[in-house]
């Protein structure tokens, strides 16, 4: 949340992550600041290969603003389509911007050869419908601690 904050007026963050290959990141998606933070640190690591995002809890239950808002940003992050190879979605909720930003990652990730979905079990539809976008030959389902887990791996 700190950095978040620190970066809002920003066109792009200041460095360049040039040999990052996995990131994690905990983002709370009803703070506009830390939805931008996301898509300014995916543009800053043009060599990602692994991505995990967790949605924190958050007090709102759904983000006052719109995916269509950063989306031309994110179309800018070079690793989308040049290395991003596995996706992690821990606690996706089925917000307008989660179930936005999914399917954009979906759509855009060139080398995807997996994505990993974990949600509580009343999203399951929310999920199904989001990765249905871009089905796989290898679909893995799993329950654990009363969260499902969904994932897809592409040849």
């Amino acid at each position: 949340q700190l950095l978040a904050g620190e970066y809002k007026d920003i066109a792009k963050l200041p460095i360049t992550f040039e040999g990052l290959r996995i990131l994690s990141v905990s983002l709370d998606f009803s703070r506009e600041s830390e939805a931008v933070f996301l898509v300014k640190l995916l543009q800053s690591c043009p060599s990602l290969q692994q991505l995990t995002v967790s949605a924190a809890e958050n007090k709102m239950t759904e983000a006052s603003f719109s995916f269509a808002d950063h989306k031309k940003m994110l179309a800018k992050a070079s690793c989308l389509t040049n290395s991003l190879l596995k996706i992690k979605f821990l606690g996706f909720k089925s917000g307008e911007y989660e179930k936005d930003l999914l399917v954009f990652l979906l759509n855009r990730t060139n080398k995807l050869k997996k994505i990993g979905v974990q949600f509580p079990a009343s999203e399951e539809t929310a999920v199904k419908w989001a990765l249905s976008v871009r089905p796989a030959p290898i679909e893995r389902r799993s329950t654990m601690f009363n969260k499902g887990y969904l994932q897809l791996e592409y040849t």
